[in-house]
Formats: C-alpha cells, sequence, structure tokens
C-alpha cells in the first residue's frame, strides 16, 4: 500500500469516526434535552444499532448511496489526482449517517 492510499484510508477512518461519534453526542444531547438520562438501557442502541438498522432496512436507499461512495473512494485510490474525491465519497458516508441519526432522534420512541 502506497502513502496515496494509506492517507485515504486515513483520513476516511477520520471522517467516519467523526461523523459517528458525532451521531452519539448529537443523541445523547437531544436525549438530555427531553429528560432522559444517557445511561438509561435504551440510550446506546437508540444511538447506533437503531439507525444501522434502518439504514439496511431502506436497502434501495442504502445501497445506492454506498455504490456511488465506494465508487469515488476506489477512483481516488487509483487516480492520484483525484484524492478529493475519497473526501467526498467518505463525507457522503458520514451524513448518510447523520441523516439516519438526526431523523431517528426526531421519531418518538417512548
Amino acid at each position: 500500500m502506497n502513502s496515496h492510499r494509506k492517507r485515504i484510508t486515513i483520513a476516511g477512518a477520520w471522517i467516519l469516526g467523526v461523523a459517528f461519534v458525532g451521531g452519539i453526542a448529537f443523541t445523547w444531547l437531544r436525549l438530555r434535552s427531553v429528560h432522559v438520562h444517557p445511561d438509561e438501557p435504551g440510550f446506546l442502541p437508540r444511538s447506533t444499532i437503531l439507525p444501522l438498522f434502518f439504514m439496511f432496512h431502506v436497502l434501495k436507499v442504502t445501497i445506492p448511496v454506498l455504490v456511488v461512495s465506494g465508487a469515488l473512494i476506489v477512483a481516488a485510490a487509483i487516480k492520484q489526482k483525484l484524492w478529493w474525491l475519497s473526501i467526498v465519497g467518505f463525507l457522503a458516508i458520514g451524513i448518510y449517517w447523520l441523516f439516519w441519526v438526526l431523523l431517528l432522534s426526531r421519531a418518538p420512541f417512548d
């Protein structure tokens, strides 16, 4: 693996990690504002597993998002001049994750 691909992998991991932690933090702040304590048993599944479940529940949307994002990432890994495409691909996946977290945080589960 050359240094170009290593940089793309590291940048992508950081972007996805920030999106994942940001989704958990947003859910924590949202639940805190409606007086639900984050130590309750349903907090972690509500902020991590539930968005994953819904992403796979609507595969008609998830598959095209992942295919297009993956194509951008692979194109950037092949052509060094197109490095910015990998950032766009990873950002698309991170924004898709945050979209589901925000959508599910507004849903009434009580």
